[in-house]
């Protein structure tokens, strides 16, 4: 597998945590803001550590 479908892969299942829980109808919307802004932080200092090293 190539390096940028590697990524890919890899950036389809850091997001598909976040949207499963846009479907579980249980979550507040405070916190699932709460859960979406630290996703959005976890896959911004992924991508500089990927772009850093790499």
């Amino acid at each position: 597998m190539s390096d940028r479908s590697l990524t890919v892969v890899m950036l389809l299942l850091v997001l598909g945590l976040p949207l499963s829980a846009l479907l579980a109808p249980r979550v507040p919307t405070r916190d699932l803001i709460r859960y979406a802004a630290v996703w959005v932080g976890i896959i911004i200092v992924v991508y500089i550590l990927v772009r850093r090293f790499t």
